[in-house]
């Protein structure tokens, strides 16, 4: 009779043990959940940095609309993000209106090689060849806003770095590693133009307005979305 009494304690004792394979199925449930979690946490930070940057090329519109009103509405010149400009030269840039390297800043760049800016200004709205034009490479731009304020004009386009372009960083940012360095193209073509948001990249119009893109998009011929509003 003793025997019968401890019986029903020591099978309830088993229950309440956990068995290894509910064990491993509780890790496996806290694997997956941690899996998803880290997940979550990086499409949240991705889309932080893609907010982060239609911020930031908003606002270069912004300036460039600013500094065309303080320069008889002309459109930024080509060094329009330089830190220092030439000497002889008595002009002003983007900086002048509140430019800052945090501006030209895109979160989705950690390549170890491309310096802010991480935009760069239409080529085709400066002068391509500044031996030609200087005034217009360091002055101001080839175009006033006025007659180019279109929904299809672009002024800024996100740009990554080329080989080939590698201008002296430490007069365009103030992050660049001591004694300069390579920096982004800080003028844009289909060339230059970098679709970092999961194949996409920002472009800000001359209108206000700002779209993301494709490479292809912006590789088109016909029509031209380069010279779109300028030349049509």
């Amino acid at each position: 009779m003793p025997r019968a009494d401890h019986a029903p304690a020591q099978r309830a004792g088993r229950r309440r043990a956990f068995t290894l394979v509910e064990l491993l199925t509780v890790i496996a449930i806290i694997g997956v959940l941690a899996a998803i979690t880290i997940v979550a946490v990086g499409r949240v930070r991705e889309s932080a940095r893609t907010t982060r940057c239609g911020a930031n090329i908003r606002q270069l519109q912004s300036l460039a609309l600013i500094w065309a009103k303080d320069n008889r509405d002309w459109v930024p010149q080509a060094c329009w993000a330089w830190k220092t400009l030439p000497s002889y030269l008595n002009a002003t840039n983007l900086r002048s209106v509140g430019y800052t390297d945090e501006t030209g800043t895109c979160g989705a760049v950690d390549d170890g090689v491309t310096y802010a800016p991480h935009y760069g200004i239409n080529s085709q709205l400066v002068a391509a060849d500044f031996s030609s034009n200087p005034t217009a490479y360091y002055v101001h731009g080839r175009y006033k806003f006025s007659p180019i304020q279109s929904a299809r004009t672009i002024v800024f386009t996100e740009t990554k770095w080329v080989s080939g372009w590698s201008f002296n960083a430490s007069a365009v940012t103030d992050s660049a590693p001591p004694g300069g360095g390579r920096t982004g193209a800080y003028m844009a073509t289909a060339f230059t133009f970098a679709p970092r948001h999961d194949g996409k990249g920002y472009v800000a119009y001359a209108d206000g307005h700002i779209a993301m893109r494709t490479q292809a998009e912006m590789n088109a011929t016909n029509p031209d979305p380069w010279t779109a509003g300028i030349t049509n």
